[in-house]
């Protein structure tokens, strides 16, 4: 299946006009994933981590789709308080 990975950042919407196979939902997922991983390294090696972004995820076959919240390809360990 072909789908659509459109960005939702800083700075703005940028929608995918070529799209990427993955084999089903969760494959798709994974793409998101190393997507937002690779645009969050961009931004760190210039001083700024911003996770309030998101990529909503397209299938063309099927209409179907669903978001992944930048946060949610990490798993932050804060400093606790007072550090």
């Amino acid at each position: 299946m072909r789908y659509r990975f459109d960005v939702h950042n800083g700075t703005g919407f940028t929608p995918d006009e070529e799209g990427q196979r993955a084999s089903d939902g969760h494959a798709a997922r994974q793409i998101a994933i190393i997507s937002i991983r690779a645009i969050v390294a961009e931004e760190a090696g210039n001083g700024m981590v911003d996770l309030r972004g998101k990529i909503d995820v397209r299938c063309e076959e099927d209409d179907t789709g669903f978001t992944v919240a930048f946060i949610d390809a990490f798993d932050l360990l804060l400093p606790p308080e007072g550090l």
